[in-house]
């Protein structure tokens, strides 16, 4: 299947937590198997409600859903996952308790990367490499994670320094480098 290898290892550790909640969740409901895959509507509900009472944030109860999701697609299932399971996600978010989610940090701005530039030696490729991935970072709009590779080298899931690039310039006149070929 293509659509496993094109989501990362930590994203398929974490789905995979969904997995195991709702197997156990299953198991310790006596769900048959025939239930369970593709699971109903109201099977994902119950499963959500149960597990919605306060002891898991929302955002970790949405990731488990992907997951669940991810699963259903890849075994050719159909997924019964309706809109109103971000109402119950939504819920849950409100009922968890304040210590099962980190606070939001504050924003980076252009005064903290004037400073980082200010400090580093961009003629060393390690601090040259910490101010592209911040700046990538900054001004795509994603988390670090995203950007940084945590852990062994994968060309078929990061970005080689052989990539070609190009400089493009868009409708409005902006100037910007591509690192896939279209």
């Amino acid at each position: 299947m293509v659509l496993v290898p094109a989501v990362s290892q930590s994203t398929l550790k974490n789905y995979g937590a969904g997995l195991l909640r709702f197997t156990q969740f299953c198991d310790d409901f006596n769900v048959p198997e025939s239930l369970r895959i593709p699971a109903p509507e109201w099977l994902l509900s119950h499963f959500i409600t149960t597990h919605s009472t306060g002891s898991v944030s929302g955002s970790s109860l949405r990731t488990w859903l992907l997951g669940l999701k991810l699963w259903h697609i890849v075994n050719s299932a159909p997924w019964c996952g309706a809109a109103h399971f971000k109402c119950m996600a939504h819920g849950a978010w409100h009922q968890a308790p304040k210590e099962s989610s980190l606070p939001k940090c504050l924003p980076v701005t252009l005064v903290h990367f004037k400073l980082l530039h200010n400090h580093l030696d961009l003629n060393n490729a390690f601090n040259a490499a910490v101010f592209a991935t911040s700046t990538v970072t900054f001004w795509a709009q994603c988390h670090l994670s995203k950007v940084w590779v945590g852990g062994l080298f994968d060309p078929s899931l990061h970005t080689p320094c052989n990539t070609p690039q190009r400089s493009i310039l868009t409708v409005s006149n902006f100037a910007f480098n591509s690192f896939w070929e279209s």
